[in-house]
């Protein structure tokens, strides 16, 4: 459900993102909605800034994890 609701919230940002991404997040990062959110929200403006795709090396360098 956390997963779906974050896909969601990135599908209608036109933002495509892997599955194993939000696995990866999941896991190692949080599994608060609200926590994921704001991380999906960091990760989309440096995607944007650097003009990067979301990967799990962009996520671990990006969230420091």
């Amino acid at each position: 459900l956390t997963m779906s609701v974050i896909n969601n919230q990135m599908s209608e940002r036109n933002l495509k993102i892997d599955s194993k991404v939000y696995e990866y997040l999941f896991k190692y990062y949080s599994s608060d909605v609200k926590i994921l959110l704001s991380a999906m929200d960091q990760l989309d403006k440096a995607s944007l800034q650097s003009k990067k795709a979301i990967t799990i090396p962009f996520v671990k360098k990006t969230l420091r994890l």
